[in-house]
């Protein structure tokens, strides 16, 4: 007996429809499932548990492949032996939850990767080779390094004490021992304090280094003085081959480490753009240095051999011959005078020069200053000064820091942005806070600041909401305004009509497949079934 085929093709198309439609669930379920495992079961697995995992998956696999084909049989047993449609429909389920539960196993094994890593460079950081190049290590040292100056300050200032006793200086009425008694055993126990620091610094570094160790120049200078200070201490008698005094103000070069670590520490900006600015500032220098030689050098000649004369002149007075010696009466003399004059105080000169050789002088004085002390002075100076920006704002270091500080600003703003349009607390701002927030002039004012303009307020909500919640969250707020502040480029306009043109094509792809998909369900509806 035959059925009216409009009633039998309904039944047919609606049953491959919920099929469709149970299989997008499973799919989606076991995504979300994986995501889960991915995002928040992953953050409290350890080590001992990822190991066990690991070893239980080919058996989990097993017994996963088995439901399958399970669920297989099941499936074509219960389709008609004549419906090849519906048997195609269920392998195609069993292969999207084969592929669901795949993926799946693909993120668990990904994640476990990154647990694994992330406890091994634990472990690792425990490690002496690794310890001795952290910045905590250097920091630490450092700190004993700005100790031990404080330390040597103090004991300077004890012995300018005594020196300034026996000289019968104003004030110092007392010997070093009389003022602060004690000291001398104070300082002995910090020397030793500092000494066993320094060496335990050192042993550390060639234990963790090794072979590293020797290829440092600062490792050389440190286990030199570590040597100097156990002979000093153990000895007492290597005075008189190494002056002590000389010794311990060589320990001050140690300093000079703090400008290497101030490269690895957050917080010390302004001091890295001053050392990364002097340090390409070499060559200006440089050339600086030769310019100001050659014309101070012209000028102290010529006065040397002009002022010679006045000097020598018996018919004036002794007193104006000794004051121009004084300043020109030999070539290291005027050239020393030439750089007091142009780069210190000229007055004194000037007078003297005026005193003693005439007020003629007074018109070479003031046109050197005008003209060489302060025009090309000013120049150098000029020049100098961008030669020293230039090489700072190249450097590769201070470009990195430069981002990630307007990155850290970025962020901070508009974290303040969300405690401000968060009316709710939820920790997001919905539509409706957001247009009460931008009645508000200061608001508009605020992120015309940050580079974004809010003349279509509802457009630029939708462009920042992107996860389809209706709000807009922290990172959203972040990374949509980064992504919409400032002018439109030529680059972006370009990338835009781009997109659009793909787009277009894919929607009239998607419709010409839409067309003969409808027109083969309209001949699947139309035609007959064979009896």
């Amino acid at each position: 007996m035959e059925t009216s085929p409009p009633e039998n093709s309904s039944q047919w198309l609606q049953a491959i429809l919920q099929e469709e439609r149970i299989a997008m669930e499973q799919r989606h379920e076991l995504l979300l499932k994986g995501l889960s495992m991915e995002g928040f079961e992953g953050r409290n697995l350890q080590k001992a548990e990822l190991k066990q995992d690991e070893a239980t998956r080919p058996a989990n696999l097993q017994q996963e492949s088995g439901e399958v084909a399970v669920k297989t049989d099941t499936s074509e047993a219960r389709a008609p032996d004549d419906d090849p449609i519906d048997v195609s429909k269920s392998e195609g389920v069993v292969s999207t939850a084969t592929s669901s539960r795949n993926r799946r196993s693909r993120l668990q094994e990904t994640f476990g990767r990154q647990v694994s890593q992330t406890l091994e460079e634990l472990e690792a950081s425990w490690d002496l080779s690794q310890l001795v190049r952290t910045s905590k290590f250097e920091i630490f040292f450092c700190v004993i390094i700005v100790l031990n100056a404080i330390f040597m300050a103090v004991e300077c200032q004890y012995i300018g004490l005594n020196v300034g006793f026996d000289l019968q200086f104003r004030d110092y009425n007392q010997s070093a021992q009389d003022t602060w008694p004690g000291a001398q055993n104070w300082f002995a126990i910090f020397e030793f304090i500092f000494g066993v620091f320094f060496s335990i610094e050192v042993c550390l570094k060639m234990a963790g280094l090794k072979k590293a160790f020797w290829r440092s120049l600062w490792n050389w200078f440190d286990l030199a003085l570590v040597l100097f200070w156990a002979l000093e201490t153990s000895l007492q008698g290597l005075s008189p081959f190494v002056e002590t005094s000389v010794l311990r103000l060589v320990r001050l070069l140690r300093l000079l480490r703090l400008l290497r670590l101030v490269r690895k520490v957050q917080g010390f900006d302004s001091l890295v753009i001053m050392t990364t600015a002097l340090r390409g500032s070499l060559m200006a220098l440089f050339w600086v240095a030769i310019v100001l030689l050659i014309v101070q050098m012209m000028f102290a000649l010529l006065l040397t051999h002009v002022l010679t004369g006045y000097a020598s002149d018996d018919s004036r007075e002794l007193d104006d011959r000794k004051r121009i010696f004084k300043y020109f009466g030999t070539f290291a003399r005027s050239m020393l005078t030439m750089f007091e004059i142009t780069l210190g105080n000229w007055v004194p000169v000037a007078r003297a020069l005026q005193e003693a050789a005439g007020e003629p002088w007074v018109v070479f004085s003031i046109a050197h200053k005008i003209s060489f002390g302060f025009a090309c002075i000013g120049v150098i100076n000029g020049a100098f000064m961008q030669e020293t920006f230039k090489a700072a704002s190249s450097d590769d270091f201070m470009l990195m820091r430069s981002a990630e500080a307007k990155k850290k600003l970025h962020v901070m703003k508009m974290n303040n942005f969300l405690e401000y349009g968060d009316q709710s607390g939820d920790g997001r701002v919905s539509q409706e806070e957001w247009k009460d927030c931008v009645l508000n002039e200061h608001i508009i004012a605020w992120f015309a600041g940050q580079g974004l303009s809010l003349r279509d307020a509802d457009a630029v909500f939708g462009l920042l909401e992107t996860d389809g919640s209706g709000s807009i969250n922290a990172a959203e707020l972040v990374d949509g305004v980064s992504r919409l502040q400032g002018p439109a480029r030529a680059l972006d306009l370009a990338m835009t009509q781009n997109l659009v043109f793909q787009t277009q094509k894919e929607i009239h792809a998607a419709l010409e497949d839409l067309s003969e998909t409808h027109a083969q369900l309209r001949s699947l509806l139309t035609k007959k079934p064979v009896s």
